[in-house]
């Protein structure tokens, strides 16, 4: 029993030292809005053993420093108000602060709070959002406002701006860019990019503290190439970032217009189907696999993969996934002594409870059972603990 305990308390505390980098994961792909339908946002959100409790959602960004990450922990911070996020995205040098709030609060002084708690640069921040799967647009204004917006002395948050003097916009031309965009019209996306681009050109200031003209028409093409491959191209942000000239910034705005309206060429049918099953099931066992890591791999969009697999597998991603799972497992509950929670948590599954409750609606008995009536007689009896 000691030995037994023993082991528990181990894997308890390897579950702990894992959980933050897996927190951190799911919560970078749920910003970036590589997570798009809400049952598998809620399915890795669980995973990750996050709770969203309040209406409200507030996305900061700070310059990631070293000074700055020893003073963020990997865990959230929760009040009875609201529950802080930090999230540090492997592919860029910025912290995005995630605010979950009762949203009684002003943002400013939600995120401005949290800024001074970090003692660092101003945080740029994008507009309030009630759901999860709008996290990416809140991320996008504040990529935005980090781009466009210059804070005043002092200024903890500069949010992003959509409104301002009516002579500084051309609604006429943002309409037309929004629909050619959306239509894969190219000659009246270009047309319309050229008149919006010059005028932001020609109104900046250098002295004003927000450039809105140019701000809206970086987020429409950054929210457009979004909408078109369903993840915030961080590559394009951080090439914005950089831009050392109104030049260099036409030239990628311009081309990122160009290739979101290029015909799209017809997807090249091949018979690959052994090779994505393949691939899913060696990836099968990491908790995060989703169907845009298999459509990013083969170079397909997302809903031509999600109908690819159903053709060749006759199965939803989802299912097709939950079945490799479950097989593999029943096998080693069947044929082995390993432990149950390392069996499940070997193969997919982070929280063994909400697994052992998903396996017995599925199979009529729980792990515990399932391995004494199939036990093969060769192995030994079960360990008992999981029932």
């Amino acid at each position: 029993m000691r030995a037994v305990i023993t082991d528990q308390r181990t894997l308890a505390a390897q579950e702990q030292v894992r959980l933050p980098f897996v927190r951190n994961q799911v919560l970078a792909m749920l910003v970036n809005g590589r997570l798009a339908d809400e049952q598998t946002v809620q399915r890795l959100l669980n995973l990750a053993q996050v709770h969203f409790f309040h209406p409200r959602f507030l996305v900061g960004i700070l310059p990631d420093t070293p000074a700055l990450a020893e003073k963020v922990l990997g865990d959230p911070v929760v009040a009875a108000a609201q529950t802080v996020y930090f999230i540090h995205p492997s592919d860029q040098a910025q912290l995005i602060v995630l605010v979950n709030d009762d949203g009684q609060t002003p943002p400013a002084a939600v995120l401005g709070a949290v800024q001074a708690q970090l003692g660092s640069a101003p945080m740029f921040a994008g507009r309030s959002v009630t759901t999860p799967t709008a996290l990416h647009d809140a991320y996008i204004e504040a990529v935005t406002a980090q781009m466009t917006n210059r804070p005043r002395p002092g200024e903890t948050v500069s949010f992003y701006q959509d409104q301002g003097a009516l002579q500084l916009f051309d609604a006429a031309n943002e309409l037309k860019l929004t629909n050619a965009l959306a239509q894969g019209n190219s000659v009246m996306a270009q047309e319309a990019f050229v008149a919006l681009f010059n005028q932001a050109s020609q109104n900046w200031s250098p002295t004003a503290r927000f450039d809105l003209p140019m701000a809206n028409l970086i987020s429409q093409i950054l929210k457009a190439d979004y909408h078109k491959n369903r993840q915030v191209n961080t590559a394009l942000v951080q090439q914005l970032l950089a831009a050392p000239s109104f030049s260099v910034l036409y030239a990628l705005l311009r081309q990122t217009g160009h290739a979101l309206t290029a015909a799209a060429p017809a997807p090249v049918v091949k018979d690959n189907g052994a090779e994505l099953q393949t691939y899913i099931a060696a990836h099968a066992s990491d908790p995060t696999l989703s169907l845009v890591d298999v459509a990013d791999h083969f170079n397909l969009s997302v809903p031509y993969a999600s109908r690819h697999i159903k053709e060749i597998t006759g199965m939803t991603f989802t299912t097709y996934v939950q079945d490799i799972r479950m097989e593999r497992i029943q096998t080693a509950l069947e044929t082995t002594d390993i432990p149950i929670k390392d069996i499940v948590t070997a193969n997919g599954y982070y929280d063994v409870a909400n697994f052992t409750r998903k396996f017995k609606k599925l199979l009529g008995v729980t792990p515990g059972q399932y391995r004494q009536l199939h036990k093969k007689p060769a192995s030994a009896a079960d360990d008992g603990l999981v029932s």
